[in-house]
C-alpha cells in the first residue's frame, strides 16, 4: 500500500471516529471530541524547580492536623509524588527522617531556626516550604468534608531568597507578599468506625492529598475528578 493510500486510510479512520464521538456527544459538540481523543486538559506547573537538593518542611505550628506525626507524612508525599513524575530524582530529595533527626537534635531551639539554616545543615540547595494554615473536618451529623489550606513557597537554602513566588509579581514592593495558598479538599464521606481512630485516620488520608497537591504546583498534571476527592 502506497504513502498516499495509508494516509487517506488513516483520515478515513480519524474522520469515523469524529463523526461517531459527535453522535454520542449530540450537543456537547467538539469540546467533547477533544476529551475523548487527547484526555482531560492539564493544569500546568506553576513553577519548575531546579534539579538540586532538595528538602520539604511543612510547618503545622498550631498543629492543626491534630498529631505531629503527620506533618511528615505531607512532606514525603510531596517528595514520593516528584519522584514518581520525574521532577526530581530520587537522590535530590532529603529524607524526612533526616529532618526529624534534626528537629529532635536541635529542641526546643529547632522552631526558631531559619528555613534557609535547615536546608544548609541538611545539606540541601533548596526547600519546599508547606505552612499549614487551618484544617477544618466540617462535621454535618455523620458526614464528614475534610479541607485544609495550605500555603507553598520554594526557599533558596544558600541565600535565603524566596524562589516562588517571586516578590516581583505582587504590585506592592513593602508588603511581604504570602505563598501560593489554596485548599485541599476530599470529597464529603461517613465514619462507620470507632469515630476517633476513624477521624484520625482520614486526617492522615488528608495530610496525604495536601502531599500530592503541594507536589503538582511544580509538575503538569490533570485536576483530580470527584471520585478523587473534590
Amino acid at each position: 500500500m502506497g504513502e498516499s493510500v495509508r494516509k487517506r486510510v488513516r483520515s478515513g479512520w480519524v474522520a469515523a471516529l469524529v463523526l461517531a464521538v459527535l453522535s454520542l456527544a449530540g450537543c456537547q459538540g467538539p469540546g467533547f471530541v477533544s476529551y475523548v481523543l487527547t484526555g482531560p486538559d492539564k493544569v500546568k506547573a506553576a513553577y519548575t524547580l531546579e534539579l538540586r537538593p532538595t528538602l520539604v518542611i511543612v510547618d503545622d505550628p498550631t498543629n492543626a492536623l491534630g498529631d505531629r506525626n503527620f506533618p511528615a507524612v505531607i512532606g514525603a508525599n510531596v517528595g514520593f509524588n516528584l519522584k514518581q513524575n520525574e521532577v526530581l530524582t530520587p537522590e535530590l530529595i532529603v529524607s524526612q527522617d533526616r529532618l526529624s533527626s534534626l528537629a529532635v537534635q536541635m529542641g526546643d531551639r529547632y522552631p526558631a531556626m531559619p528555613i534557609d539554616r535547615i536546608g544548609t545543615r541538611l545539606k540541601a540547595q533548596q526547600v519546599i516550604y508547606v505552612h499549614v494554615r487551618s484544617v477544618r473536618m466540617q462535621v454535618a451529623g455523620a458526614y464528614y468534608h475534610p479541607e485544609a489550606v495550605v500555603e507553598v513557597k520554594v526557599i533558596d537554602a544558600q541565600t535565603g531568597a524566596r524562589l516562588f513566588p517571586k516578590a516581583g509579581e505582587y504590585q506592592d514592593p513593602l508588603t511581604t507578599p504570602p505563598g501560593l495558598t489554596f485548599a485541599v479538599e476530599m470529597k464529603r464521606q461517613t465514619l462507620d468506625e470507632n469515630r476517633r481512630h476513624a477521624q484520625s485516620m482520614l486526617t492522615r488520608s488528608l495530610a496525604e492529598r495536601v502531599g500530592l497537591e503541594v507536589a503538582q504546583v511544580f509538575y503538569d498534571h490533570v485536576p483530580p475528578d470527584d471520585s478523587l476527592g473534590k
